[in-house]
């Protein structure tokens, strides 16, 4: 079982959170987080079946109970990250339209259970949108401050945001790729008694397709970045794919989990 702190293990085999909807346009990239625990019980982000809108599910007993609304269309896709200690949710729904996606702060009140948004928020996040199927990805770096990241038509964008998400900078680019499309993750990090930002790529499948790394360090300005991309080889007779997960060991290991597509000409 767990050890102490640490949240209890779901029982043997899956659990259906009932009203949900399924299927791979929801939950099918692996660079967003949906799933988290606090305040003794597991959270989930899920699409609401009857109305397409996305909810905050709860696990009650053996149960999920629909808590939240995050205001969001269908057409989302939520990334979110839990700062337990001061009962705050962030939550970045990215969106394929200009005017779409939008970053969220939620508060949880202990003694009541419910969730509610800051004022001030939801703040739109204009021009910052994702294309196809690989969605912008949330990060809070080990200074507090925000990134939000993306790959689109070919380029990593990038803005920050120092003051908890209330307002961002512009777009920064933080490097351009050899393919059309791509998936991004990102991590943060300590290297030497120095905090860092990183932000892996997974593009698409193709002859000349990467797996990649850059780096920021913490105070840094917005548009120096450490490319280490000629690190990280893709595996022989193979090409890379737009799919990418990321994490960080508890002594900064910094792991990437990547799905590679076969060469076919040489199958």
């Amino acid at each position: 079982g767990p050890g102490p702190g640490c949240p209890p293990v779901f029982a043997a085999g899956p659990t259906a959170i009932e009203g949900t909807k399924g299927g791979s346009s929801i939950f099918y990239k692996p660079n967003q987080s949906k799933v988290f625990y606090h305040a003794n019980t597991w959270w989930v982000a899920a699409q609401d079946t009857s109305g397409k809108e996305w909810f905050l599910f709860k696990k009650l007993g053996a149960s999920w109970i629909k808590s939240f609304s995050l205001g969001a269309p269908g057409s989302v896709k939520p990334d979110c990250f839990i700062d337990a200690p001061n009962n705050k949710l962030y939550v970045l729904l990215s969106h394929t339209s200009n005017d779409g996606t939008k970053f969220l702060r939620i508060s949880y009140d202990p003694v009541t259970g419910l969730w509610s948004n800051d004022l001030g928020f939801p703040v739109g996040l204009t021009g910052f949108k994702h294309s196809g199927e690989d969605p912008c990805v949330l990060l809070r770096a080990k200074n507090n401050d925000f990134w939000v990241f993306v790959a689109r038509l070919g380029v990593i964008y990038a803005r920050h945001s120092t003051n908890g998400g209330a307002t961002w900078s512009s777009d920064i680019i933080v490097k351009t790729l050899d393919i059309t499309t791509a998936l991004v993750d990102a991590v943060a990090f300590t290297n030497n008694g120095k905090n860092y930002v990183g932000v892996g790529f997974a593009e698409d499948t193709d002859p000349i397709s990467h797996y990649g790394f850059v780096l920021h360090k913490d105070g840094d300005v917005d548009n120096l970045w450490t490319d280490e991309t000629n690190l990280i080889s893709v595996p022989p007779n193979t090409f890379g794919d737009d799919h990418l997960a990321m994490a960080v060991s508890p002594n900064n290991d910094v792991y990437m989990a990547v799905k590679t597509n076969p060469d076919l000409n040489n199958a």
